[in-house]
């Protein structure tokens, strides 16, 4: 990319003329599948008089207008309805129509012609259903079309069809799917979309395949790959730099086409979260956990009532993370389970929670709409600064109030919970524990399945760095200004952090510990349903701002690049080289440098994001190509967005109203406390795992230095359980020891492991639960997992 007008845009392009009303062009190349259309209108010169007919007739009949005089205006139901053109009118398409859903077609004139003039207008239109007949006819026709691309529809007069010439005109449409705010969808419509979406987590690769052909991919194959990208030890190749958006983009094209495997007439559609943050902006009687996406037949409670916080209520209740998945991916947790490596929880279920570390929301928000605007008013007009912004500000709060994280000690969750200071960042604990993961600084296990108690399943640091941490404040101070985190997140948060928690050998218990993270805040966010909806109005905002600059009405810089974040644990540009530790206890070669994936010219791991049969398709793509791709005027991509300019939750419901932010615009004050409601509905069937594609090997180099060299270069890895500290009873959410089992020094190897049960052990699970285990409460574990006593 260089310059304003890089490669990426693919140069500078003529000015498209306006979307409504133009005939057909003859364009070389253009391969619209009307040759014989052309030809007759090429043939019938606009305002050729047919030799049959008296010249005294002509004013009453069209054929004797011009071609140019005719135009044609296209508008879908949902166009009607919301009163809003597709893309506001600002995709370049000539007649944009949308796939599946009907249409209707209007011609218009120069000059006043009568209802019996206009009925003898003959329609011809390709790439419909059909349901329009086979001899339509009159000034308007209602169709749908059901084939995407260029079509050339063809207007004639009908008295005349024998007699060369009598073509009235021609016009192109342009029939492309359109994505759309969920709330605006039909309930028909709606339905459909989720329909086709459960289906790809209600069925496995195989199956799926056999049934729905090539193209269709289960959520489990989208979870592997996403875990490839983001769950590697080296470096997170799909966030935290400029690769972010086309990955995702990309990732959801593919899951669009799944969707459309499975139901034809489905696209991904998108949540606008900024609606939700304005309902609740300042309104304490509105939280965001009561959108109407969180209700049951839509995405399921955000904050459920299960005592593991199991969405266990509506479409998605139990909705199952693939067991027995080492046979089906390289990445798994230590229960074999489709998750993190480092998210030992063995609860084979999705997931949410609305506390990070006992903070609620990690006193994160839901961006507004006035932080998307406040991007440009304060000159954010290069996309490596979009790139960041969307990557965390702008979408990365929502991955962490849905995720959320737990299994903790009671006085860890108190301490932090009750720590009344907005500036005390919980959620770079998490953020942290993975740095110090990939640094070899911390390790998870890599088999927990022989464990009686799921409790002691538990990340730890300190293996090998023996003797590095003995509990005492001096040596947890050395760890955090050694490891890094402290230079990451400064010295002010790592004392808003010793605050929260009691001290610095609580920060590094939270950190060695990890915890329990939900689907969304962890590598296997695509295990929850609603993250496909999440990246579509971050596409449709850099959509909108490159529709802009190439009106030249926005300067935007689009040199390859990122704005790196500072004090975020998540975002350190460390790449860590782990081909030389194999089962040993070394630490890895770490440097500063850009992780695979996120350069310009780096391959995105996916094939086909848009079907092979579309001209100029391509298998692969680099991430430069793929920025060329996503351009709103790109005749490739079979898809458009609802709306560009309008933002229903601004000021105006217009992204552009500049009085609608200033630099001094207020942060948004706490919301209150979601209640929720009681679950129902039980289990649903688990997947079935297939054999797996493994992700490119990456290999940077550089050797660590300092406290935290290398040990023991030669130190096989420890492959068999040490001593287990029994759990504590009394704990909140789960227990946590300090107990050090068989590690992922390596990565592991593809083999197949029994499904760990649920609870293994009723007692232990009632300690997991952080309840007694009286009668009672085993009782209520084992009807909240619609087991029987005969299941332990």
């Amino acid at each position: 990319m260089a310059g304003e007008r890089s490669s990426l845009t693919g140069g500078e392009a003529p000015a498209a003329p306006p979307r409504s009303s133009r005939r057909l062009q003859v364009v070389v190349g253009l391969g619209l599948g009307a040759a014989g259309a052309v030809a007759a209108l090429r043939r019938g010169s606009p305002g050729a008089t047919p030799p049959a007919l008296a010249s005294s007739a002509a004013a009453a009949r069209p054929l004797y207008l011009p071609a140019s005089a005719y135009g044609l205006a296209t508008a879908s139901a949902y166009e009607t309805s919301l009163g809003i053109p597709i893309g506001d009118g600002l995709y370049e398409y000539e007649n944009l129509v949308e796939m599946h859903q009907w249409t209707t077609l209007a011609l218009s004139a120069d000059v006043d012609l009568d209802a019996s003039a206009w009925a003898g207008v003959h329609w011809s239109v390709p790439g419909t259903t059909g349901d329009e007949g086979p001899t339509p006819k009159g000034q308007t026709l209602t169709v749908k079309f059901d084939v995407a691309g260029v079509h050339a529809v063809v207007i004639r007069d009908s008295a005349f069809d024998a007699v060369q010439g009598t073509n009235l005109s021609a016009f192109t449409v342009t029939a492309k799917y359109v994505r759309r705010e969920l709330r605006d969808l039909t309930a028909a419509d709606r339905n459909a979309y989720f329909s086709a979406l459960h289906t790809l987590y209600a069925t496995s690769q195989d199956a799926g395949e056999l049934r729905y052909g090539p193209d269709f991919k289960s959520a489990a194959w989208f979870v592997r790959m996403h875990l490839y990208g983001a769950a590697q030890r080296d470096c997170d190749h799909w966030h935290d730099d400029a690769g972010f958006l086309t990955h995702h983009v990309g990732v959801t094209m593919l899951m669009e086409r799944s969707l459309q495997a499975v139901d034809a007439s489905v696209c991904s559609h998108y949540w606008d979260y900024t609606i939700d943050a304005e309902r609740a902006y300042g309104n304490a009687t509105y939280v965001y956990t009561e959108s109407e996406l969180f209700d049951p037949d839509w995405f399921g409670p955000a904050v459920p009532h299960h005592p593991d916080h199991v969405v266990d209520e509506g479409r998605w209740a139990y909705t199952p993370v693939l067991a027995d998945a080492r046979a089906f991916s390289n990445i798994t947790n230590p229960w074999g389970l489709l998750r993190s490596p480092w998210n030992t929880n063995p609860v084979p279920y999705l997931m949410r929670y609305n506390k990070v570390l006992g903070v609620y929301r990690a006193d994160n928000f839901l961006p507004r709409c006035s932080e998307f605007q406040k991007l440009l008013l304060l000159g954010y007009n290069s996309v490596g600064k979009l790139f960041s912004e969307l990557n965390g500000a702008l979408h990365g709060s929502v991955h962490i109030m849905l995720g959320g994280s737990w299994d903790f000690d009671l006085a860890t969750l108190k301490a932090s919970g009750d720590y009344d200071d907005s500036d005390w960042r919980s959620d770079q604990m998490l953020l942290g524990s993975k740095f110090l993961w990939r640094q070899g600084l911390l390790d998870c296990p890599k088999e927990c399945s022989n464990l009686v108690d799921p409790g002691d399943c538990t990340c730890s640091c300190g293996k090998r760095i023996p003797n590095s941490l003995n509990g005492s404040e001096h040596d947890a101070r050395l760890f955090l200004e050694h490891s890094g985190v402290q230079t990451v997140i400064t010295d002010a948060m790592v004392h808003k952090a010793r605050d929260a928690l009691g001290g610095y050998a609580a920060i590094v218990d939270a950190l060695c510990h990890v915890g329990h993270p939900g689907e969304m805040f962890t590598s296997a966010a695509p295990q929850d349903p609603i993250f496909w909806p999440l990246h579509g109005l971050a596409e449709r905002y850099v959509q909108l701002i490159r529709t802009w600059a190439r009106n030249d009405t926005f300067t935007l810089v689009e040199d390859w690049d990122y704005d790196h974040t500072t004090g975020v644990l998540s975002d350190t540009q460390l790449v860590c080289d782990w081909s030389a530790v194999g089962d040993s206890l070394k630490l890895p070669e770490c440097r500063t440098d850009t992780c695979e994936g996120h350069r310009e010219n780096d391959t995105l791991p996916f094939e086909w994001p848009i079907a092979e049969t579309t001209p100029g398709a391509q298998r692969y793509y680099t991430n430069a190509e793929f920025y060329e791709l996503m351009a709103p005027w790109d005749r490739r991509v079979p898809y458009v967005y609802d709306k560009l300019e309008t933002w229903p939750a601004c000021q105006g419901a217009n992204l552009v109203n500049n009085n609608a932010v200033t630099d001094s615009d207020p942060i948004p004050t706490r919301q209150p406390v979601y209640l929720g409601h009681e679950p129902t509905h039980s289990p649903t069937a688990t997947l079935e795992p297939t054999p797996a594609t493994p992700y490119p090997t990456h290999k940077p180099t550089h050797q660590a230095e300092g406290r935290f060299a290398s040990q023991s270069d030669d130190a096989p890895g420890d492959d068999v359980q040490n001593a287990v500290a029994p759990a504590d009873a009394d704990d909140d959410d789960a227990t946590r020891t300090n107990a050090t089992t068989a590690t992922d020094a390596a990565a592991p190897t593809p083999r197949p492991t029994r499904q760990p049960s649920v609870t293994p052990d009723p007692a232990a699970a009632a300690r997991a639960m952080g309840r007694e285990a009286t009668p009672a409460a085993l009782a209520a574990i084992l009807e909240a997992y619609g087991l029987d006593g005969d299941e332990f």
